[in-house]
C-alpha cells in the first residue's frame, strides 16, 4: 500500500552511440556539500504512467528525447533526513536526440 509519505520515482540509465550516461551534479544545501553521480529522473505525477514520467523528466531536466527500451527494476529506499519512502523504477532508455530544455 502506498502512503502519503511514499514517493513514486521514475529513473533512467540511458545510452547514446553505445555509451552509458549518468548525471554529475555539485550541491551545497541543507543536505551537505557533495559531488554526486546519479541517474536522471524524478517524481511521477498523479495519473501519469511510469514510462511517460521518465520521458517527461529527461526532457525537462536535460533537454533529451528518449525511447524507453525496457524496465530494469525497482529499488525501494527510505530517505531518513526528510522521512520519505521512495519507490524508484529504473528504465533503460536510448537517446533519440538532444534538444532544448
Amino acid at each position: 500500500m502506498i502512503s502519503a509519505v511514499d514517493r513514486i520515482m521514475s529513473q533512467s540509465e540511458w545510452i547514446l552511440d553505445g555509451n552509458f550516461y549518468f548525471v554529475r551534479a555539485e550541491r551545497n544545501d541543507d543536505f551537505g556539500q557533495a559531488t554526486i553521480i546519479e541517474t536522471a529522473g524524478g517524481g511521477v505525477e498523479e495519473g501519469e504512467e511510469l514510462q511517460d514520467a521518465i520521458k517527461r523528466e529527461l526532457k525537462e531536466e536535460l533537454g533529451v528525447k528518449v525511447d524507453v527500451i525496457c524496465k530494469i527494476g525497482v529499488v525501494s529506499d527510505y530517505y531518513n533526513l526528510i522521512h520519505r519512502h521512495n519507490i524508484n523504477n529504473y528504465f533503460l532508455c536510448k537517446v533519440e536526440f538532444f534538444g532544448e530544455k
